[in-house]
């Protein structure tokens, strides 16, 4: 749960690869059966918020907040603890807020992890 709490506390880091790639980790702490409340609520706050959106930066590489969001809505999604509607909600939030950013590495196409054929792309193999 450390881990979570570090990944979660990093979407109010200033440096956007910190913000953009928590959700990674946290889709595969909740895909390994951990989970904390806090973790989404966390989540729930930057992600419609995140100015940031490009996905990549020359020096930075890959950064995707909106497709690497979509991972963890998608996990998240499916957790128990987790009201059903509350994850579209907030893809929803997403796409619709405000911005000058087009989209333009399908980030807004990106499907869920169900849609996609063989193992999840973050997530490791299980034998």
């Amino acid at each position: 749960m450390e881990l979570g709490n570090e990944m979660a506390g990093r979407f109010t880091e200033p440096r956007v690869e910190a913000r953009t790639f928590a959700p990674l980790v946290l889709d595969l702490l909740v895909a390994a059966g951990d989970f904390e409340a806090g973790w989404v609520d966390a989540f729930e706050r930057w992600y419609p918020a995140e100015q940031d959106l490009r996905g990549h930066d020359d020096t930075l590489g890959r950064l995707h907040a909106v497709a690497h969001g979509v991972d963890l809505l998608a996990g998240s999604g499916r957790h128990p603890e987790v009201a059903p509607v509350r994850m579209p909600d907030l893809a929803a939030a997403r796409l619709t807020a405000p911005t000058d950013h087009v989209y333009d590495q399908m980030e807004d196409d990106r499907p869920a992890p169900g849609d996609r054929p063989g193992p999840h792309p973050h997530r490791p193999r299980r034998m």
